[in-house]
């Protein structure tokens, strides 16, 4: 992978490599379900917390060919398509524990989205070296790290039309708390 950890890039194989960002919520060597659904359902995946310092461009293009690709060129002026970044403001209860809404404030600012990944296959996970990582404590929520995406369109009969990323591969970079 690259040594530019604050811009994204593409791979040969169509992946996009995300800026390095905290990972939270990570479950990328035993597959887990969404509350409330079957063991079947469980999939390895991760949250990214992505730095406002960080560039995104090539993830925000990426989603709109993916809608337009999927549902046309104007869909995503027509129709209402759930896209795959999520807004600090909304989830800041999930990751800062204070009721200091300054502390609360920074930390958005500082973070200004995320972005949720999954894969039925477990991604492979590397430390920064391309050394292979087999131990699960390592790949710890708030350590610093970047994720290999690939972006979808899906429907959903009940949830409606969306991008989401599925994840590929995961890079450990340096410890955090």
């Amino acid at each position: 992978m690259t040594t530019d950890v604050k811009v994204c890039h593409a791979t040969k194989a169509g992946n996009i490599i995300t800026p390095a960002g905290r990972g939270a919520y990570t479950a990328f060597f035993k597959p887990r379900a969404m509350k409330g659904e079957p063991a079947d359902k469980a999939k390895y995946g991760g949250s990214l917390l992505i730095p406002a310092s960080a560039n995104v461009k090539l993830l925000v293009d990426r989603v709109g060919e993916v809608i337009a690709d999927k549902w046309g060129a104007d869909a995503a002026k027509k129709m209402k398509i759930k896209k795959p970044f999520l807004r600090m403001e909304d989830q800041v209860h999930n990751f800062v524990k204070s009721d200091d809404e300054d502390v609360r404030a920074k930390f958005c600012k500082e973070f200004p989205f995320l972005i949720r990944c999954s894969s039925a296959q477990r991604p492979d996970v590397l430390f920064a070296n391309g050394s292979k990582c087999d131990e699960e404590d390592e790949a710890y929520s708030g350590r610093w790290m970047r994720f290999s995406v690939r972006a979808y369109g899906w429907e959903h009969p009940a949830n409606g039309k969306g991008v989401s990323f599925g994840l590929q591969n995961v890079q450990l970079l340096q410890p955090d708390e």
